[in-house]
């Protein structure tokens, strides 16, 4: 393995070099990456991107990055045994690039991206600092693909690493996943028009407590493009926070509610719903984002839903969850279930609602381990004053079994699919 500016491998030691030149910038790293490749082609060769997002060791620590040259270094160290050529970015100092060799099939390459994103998920010790990232690779093989070109590699594992997802830290390129990202493309700039010029319908959701109240509804784009046709929610939500519009997508949803609450008139059954709108923690850094949902607050009740995730309990979004609490907007981890060690951080954290992921309410059916665990923490959840929400339920089974745990309220298809506006005062008086 040879290093690029920083280290070198000879005769199995590092040799240091260059320590003092700074970083790349995106495009002299791409450039150099694809002169470095075009020189040694090979069928076996794999283009690889990863990207670093830095997590607090405790919910207390403050986010402080580390140089960019030493993090370069501590990488480059990290991936020692691996036979690898990196590159690291400057222009956020949490991108790498670079290519692996000797892959014989597509196995390899997909069992590289993944213990990639393992070995450099582990803390790192910086300058006698412990840092800890999320890390997400994509990889692509050098195969017809790619056409043999350099650019066209590193550009596939850039596509292959917008794929990854929470529960999917790696991603190996293929045809699918070239067509799913042009289909993302080409909807998130629509998505920007669609806004502005009030394409998206808004539906929504029930939430119904356990005696068949409804209690909340969440609101939830929807859209029937020219081109493609009914793009799903989850589509529009996920394309939106790729391409950094998730704000401007709550904004329409909460301007067209406010809206439609004109319309409906003001009744004891709207005002004692809560509007709940899904977000991401980056929406909650942009600097508008307190205000603007104080001022919505002020027509109707609001809650906002944040996917599960170590960010939800990074110190500056729980600083700012405490803001909305303070205003009365509800504060809700969203697809809570993929990690129950977080539990115990979220107990202390301005959080009112935990929201069940609907594949482990689905799972409760047939998994006693599931339903113990499950049971336990909304045992736990509740004796510190949160509410709960098993989200899915599709069968009168599921609402039992959750009914019985002593969930606060439910959502899914069993109990209300999403409505229209024009449908909602009907809804709330059946």
């Amino acid at each position: 393995m040879r290093h690029l500016r920083v280290g070198a491998i000879e005769d199995g030691e590092v040799k240091r070099e260059n320590r003092s030149r700074a970083l790349p910038n995106r495009d002299e790293l791409l450039r150099t990456l694809s002169r470095e490749i075009n020189d040694t082609p090979s069928p076996e060769m794999a283009g690889f991107t990863a990207r670093l997002r830095m997590l607090p060791l405790k919910v207390w620590s403050p986010l402080v990055q580390p140089p960019r040259l030493s993090l370069a270094r501590a990488v480059e160290e990290r991936l020692v045994g691996l036979d690898v050529r990196i590159m690291c970015n400057a222009d956020s100092g949490d991108v790498i690039a670079g290519y692996a060799t000797g892959l014989s099939r597509d196995g390899d390459v997909a069992r590289l991206g993944e213990h990639l994103a393992d070995v450099l998920s582990e803390p790192f010790e910086i300058d006698d600092m412990l840092y800890r990232f999320e890390a997400r690779v994509g990889i692509a093989s050098f195969d017809a693909t790619t056409r043999n070109s350099a650019s066209l590699l590193l550009r596939a594992s850039e596509l292959a690493l917008a794929e990854t997802r929470a529960s999917k830290t790696s991603c190996m390129f293929t045809d699918d996943v070239g067509e799913r990202r042009h289909r993302a493309d080409v909807i998130g700039n629509d998505l920007w028009v669609a806004l502005r010029t009030k394409q998206l319908d808004v539906t929504y959701q029930p939430i119904v407590s356990m005696n068949g109240t409804v209690v909340g509804l969440e609101m939830r784009p929807a859209w029937g493009h020219d081109d493609i046709g009914t793009i799903h929610v989850a589509e529009i939500l996920r394309v939106a926070e790729e391409s950094n519009q998730t704000f401007n997508l709550g904004e329409y949803l909460l301007r067209e509610t406010g809206s439609s609450i004109a319309e409906w008139g003001s009744t004891p059954e709207i005002e004692r719903l809560r509007f709940w709108i899904n977000i991401t923690p980056a929406d909650m850094l942009n600097p508008d984002f307190v205000e603007r949902l104080q001022e919505r607050s002020a027509e109707f009740n609001i809650g906002v839903e944040l996917p599960e995730s170590d960010a939800v309990t990074e110190p500056i979004v729980a600083r700012i969850a405490e803001q909305l609490e303070r205003s009365n907007i509800a504060a809700a981890v969203d697809e809570f279930g993929n990690d129950f060690s977080a539990l115990s951080k979220l107990m202390a954290l301005p959080y009112t609602t935990l929201k069940l992921n609907p594949g482990l309410v689905q799972a409760l059916a047939v998994s006693s381990e599931d339903r113990r665990i499950v049971s336990l923490a909304v045992d736990l959840t509740r004796e510190f004053g949160l509410d709960v929400v098993a989200c899915g339920i599709e069968t009168r089974e599921e609402l039992d079994l959750v009914r019985a745990m002593g969930v606060s309220a439910v959502q899914g298809p069993l109990v209300g699919r999403p409505v229209s506006a024009e449908e909602v005062p009907r809804l709330l008086n059946s």
